[in-house]
């Protein structure tokens, strides 16, 4: 049984559900979303590589804020973000682990 100062899983959501996403935190998952429906319309059934998701991550952020301190740190906060490429995959797939990570919003 939980202490009592700690949130159940429910209470943990619901205080998340409440908290408003940083500027940081809504660029992220804007990022992640673009990634996965880019990933998802451009040669969605080749493979997926590590080159692949360190590109996106890269192209994102750049061209959503060119060669700035804020598009590098978007960059490293979008590869923080997106799963490891750890396995054979196409592209099309790992737009869907991204989408579950973003919580099915697609």
């Amino acid at each position: 049984m939980p202490e009592r100062t700690q949130l159940t899983q429910q209470d943990e959501a619901l205080r998340q559900a409440r908290t408003p996403l940083s500027t940081r935190e809504l660029r992220t998952r804007a990022g992640l979303q673009w990634i996965a429906d880019r990933l998802t319309g451009f040669r969605s059934s080749e493979d997926m590589t590590r080159v692949a998701r360190t590109s996106a991550a890269l192209r994102y952020s750049t061209d959503l804020l060119g060669d700035t301190r804020d598009a590098n740190g978007l960059y490293y906060d979008l590869l923080q973000a997106l799963p490891v490429v750890d396995r054979d995959m196409t592209r099309g797939e790992y737009a869907l682990i991204v989408r579950r990570e973003l919580g099915g919003q697609a």
